[in-house]
């Protein structure tokens, strides 16, 4: 039935929690309190741990601003936003354990994608340090920075496969994207719980996704392919 699969980047094929994260919500929360934030870099890091579950960095670093009642919140939650997605990548970066597996295995009958989304010199400087570029048939780079969504990418997928919603597979962390806005086009999910969205809430009955896993071994099994 699944003639394609669109990949998620962070958290699903790359450990960006473990490899990335810590780095680049220090450096923000420290460019933050140097422009004036009111509050430690520990309070900063601190809520930005209570708040990353359910929500964007692009919506996180703004709601830390305006909690610290900062008279001049909108521009110190921006240079949070900023600096946090413009973080240095390493030159080289593993993919997570299985992942490069899983390619070589989908590649040979299924049409494969990668749809990320973020800063997009930023996700294509982590592309090219995990060697993927040549897996996939089409790389969507969605820009989180002009509100882009990844819908969008999944409309173009179905496009130039010529395919019906059903026969494309959404793989992802990330249940407001990769799951969410993939079964409102009607196509079929599996959320990779892991990192720090793992347990995010459901909102939406489009939140709940076809399968669920928590590790790369489990994928061909878990979404029968």
């Amino acid at each position: 039935m699944i003639q394609a699969i669109a990949f998620d980047l962070d958290d699903t094929l790359l450990d960006t929690s473990h490899l990335l994260l810590g780095a680049a919500a220090l450096h923000a929360c420290e460019t933050m309190v140097a422009k004036g934030l009111p509050c430690s870099v520990q309070q900063c890091l601190d809520w930005r741990a209570e708040l990353a579950a359910n929500l964007s960095h692009k919506e996180v670093f703004p709601e830390i601003a305006r909690r610290s009642s900062s008279p001049d919140h909108e521009s110190l939650g921006q240079a949070g936003v900023q600096t946090f997605y413009n973080a240095p990548i390493p030159a080289h970066l593993p993919l997570m354990d299985g992942a490069a597996d899983v390619l070589l295995q989908t590649e040979k009958k299924y049409s494969l994608y990668l749809v990320t989304s973020g800063a997009p010199q930023t996700q294509w400087e982590k592309i090219k340090s995990t060697g993927i570029e040549k897996r996939f048939k089409g790389i969507f780079v969605v820009d989180k920075m002009k509100n882009a969504h990844k819908k969008t990418a999944f409309l173009e997928i179905l496009q130039k496969e010529n395919i019906p919603a059903e026969k494309l597979l959404s793989v992802g962390n990330r249940l407001a994207e990769e799951i969410r806005l993939a079964k409102q086009l009607g196509a079929w999910t599996c959320h990779f719980e892991y990192g720090e969205h793992a347990g995010e809430q459901k909102f939406f009955p489009e939140d709940h996704p076809d399968f669920t896993i928590h590790s790369w071994q489990e994928f061909m099994s878990a979404c029968r392919l």
